[in-house]
């Protein structure tokens, strides 16, 4: 829209000075870097505006907003330039961006204290104040998507929902500097104040749309932002205001959640294997591979439901025991798969039988493996190595060297040496689909939580603490993305269901199955042992 440096901007609004729009909020009216008298003109640099990005809606309302999807390609000055020619992409990027920065005229500069953020030598945001943070998240210089992301999925960690509108609002109507010239004060419009408003708008557009911002709720923020953009004065200026109204116009309408987008195209599932027509359902009547399939069906549904928020204020609280999100449901989920593993061993008191079940149990979870049902498949090995199962010697002694061998490739591949080494190099190497086991994401960020403090300096906010933990949340929805394609088998999932349900949240059957183990197979002296294993022999 503004690649003309001529171009008249019939809407924008340039008379800013007989009125303030952030009164209670703080944004300074005057950038505190130095009057022109005190700037250099030299290797001054002209940011052209990023790429349009078109959003969706009436062909008589169309709009345009700021591409946030990478940086604009300024020229850089001399030093910068010298550098980069000399490091090429190991030139540190903090350098380089502090350069370019200096070499702005002072009214295009930003406006937060310098003592008011750190930058990495990366380039990235280390800490913050919550106006910093603002004010990088909707610069004009240039966009920073890998810092947009990380703000999106973690700022309910330090601020509110009502404190992102405030302080975006405030953003929107940021203050022109005093004596400015004419031709200053349309430079400083076009290239700051344009570009400052249409980001602003972007964001509360990537609230809207992005699925992971808003829970339901906050949808309650929709009527504000829809009363902020149906502000003549903002509609006036930025004409992408009213296309931000088309958008919450479309969510309220269909009372859902934030518009989402899927881009997966739909697989063929391969047939069903359907267990034999008989009065009851038994687990050793459904083949290995469809009750692995049946079961990664079970699991992926919850670990969709997985929400960014909930990883953070797990993370935060420690309140696995009192928690009832989605993670501790599968959590549940995990725990009593485990307990119907022990106790449709225990079942059994032949050992030949068990010994059956045992290996049932196994092709299970070599199944979930290669399905990469790792949530499943760490599930049932963990129900089949507890003390009451792993202590059936003579269950163990009839389970041979080929369902042994698909048992320790199951537990190698979940084995916690070096932080799930072996498991963190599988996942990396894998696509989707996928149902990873969420106990090494806990793990992780809980590490990252007790690991730094929340804020650096006393009050800036430690950001990059938040971005490990949004790292970890972009992992667990990078398998959230694709789903499985298998068909439900109705007679399996109520099996499964029933089977479920007879285990209580919370209660530790492990005293119950101990007991039941031991009667199983008493505790033998070495010297029955010995004859008992010629008796089986045929020795005896």
């Amino acid at each position: 829209m503004y690649h003309n440096g001529s171009q008249h901007h019939s809407q924008i609004s340039l008379d800013m000075s007989d009125r303030s729009r952030s009164e209670g909020v703080g944004e300074p009216l005057t950038p505190t870097w130095p009057p022109p008298h005190e700037a250099s003109d030299a290797g001054t640099i002209v940011s052209p505006i990023s790429p349009e990005l078109e959003v969706e809606g009436p062909e008589d309302e169309a709009a345009t907003f700021p591409d946030d999807e990478g940086p604009s390609h300024s020229k850089s000055p001399p030093r910068a330039a010298k550098l980069f020619k000399l490091l090429g992409n190991d030139a540190p990027q903090h350098y380089i961006n502090k350069v370019n920065a200096d070499s702005q005229p002072w009214y295009l500069r930003p406006n937060y204290d310098q003592s008011e953020i750190l930058i990495d030598p990366d380039g990235g945001v280390r800490a913050g104040s919550k106006q910093a943070l603002i004010e990088r998240l909707t610069a004009h210089e240039t966009a920073d998507p890998t810092f947009s992301k990380n703000f999106m999925i973690t700022f309910k960690s330090f601020m509110t929902l009502d404190e992102l509108f405030e302080l975006l609002v405030q953003r929107f109507w940021v203050e022109r500097p005093e004596n400015l010239t004419l031709e200053e004060l349309d430079t400083w419009t076009k290239q700051k104040q344009v570009m400052i408003r249409l980001r602003v708008l972007n964001t509360f557009r990537t609230m809207i749309t992005d699925e992971d911002v808003l829970e339901k709720d906050d949808m309650y923020i929709l009527d504000q932002i829809k009363n902020f953009a149906s502000d003549p004065e903002v509609s006036n200026s930025v004409a992408a205001a009213k296309q931000l109204v088309v958008l919450i116009d479309r969510v309220q309408r269909a009372g859902e959640a934030p518009i989402r987008t899927t881009n997966t195209v739909p697989v063929a599932p391969p047939p069903p294997i359907v267990p034999k027509a008989s009065k009851k359902l038994k687990l050793l009547d459904i083949d290995p591979l469809e009750l692995a399939r049946q079961l990664t069906l079970m699991e992926a549904t919850m670990y969709k439901k997985i929400r960014p928020i909930e990883c953070l204020t797990r993370s935060r609280e420690q309140r696995t025991g009192k928690s009832t999100d989605n993670i501790a449901s599968i959590i549940q989920l995990s725990n009593r798969i485990a307990n119907w593993v022990a106790e449709s061993v225990l079942s059994k008191e032949d050992s030949r039988k068990r010994a059956t079940v045992v290996k049932h149990f196994i092709a299970v979870a070599d199944r979930c493996r290669l399905l990469q049902n790792f949530s499943t498949m760490v599930a049932i090995t963990s129900g089949l190595n507890t003390p009451p199962i792993r202590r059936l010697k003579r269950t163990w002694e009839q389970v041979n060297q080929r369902f042994m061998a698909q048992l320790s490739i199951c537990e190698s591949t979940i084995d916690s040496n070096k932080n799930f080494n072996n498991y963190r190099s599988i996942l990396a190497s894998i696509t989707p689909p996928c149902v990873p086991f969420i106990g090494t994401y806990l793990t992780t960020l809980t590490f990252i939580n007790d690991g730094a403090e929340d804020k650096v300096a006393g009050h800036m906010i430690n950001f990059r603490k938040r971005q490990k933990a949004a790292e970890v949340i972009q992992d667990i929805k990078r398998w959230q993305a694709m789903p499985y394609s298998f068909q439900s088998v109705g007679t399996i999932l109520v099996f499964l269901e029933e089977s479920f349900t007879k285990y209580t949240d919370g209660i530790d059957y492990g005293d119950q199955f101990w007991h039941l183990s031991l009667e199983r197979e008493p505790r033998e002296r070495e010297d029955e042992k010995m004859a008992r294993l010629l008796q089986e022999s045929g020795f005896l």
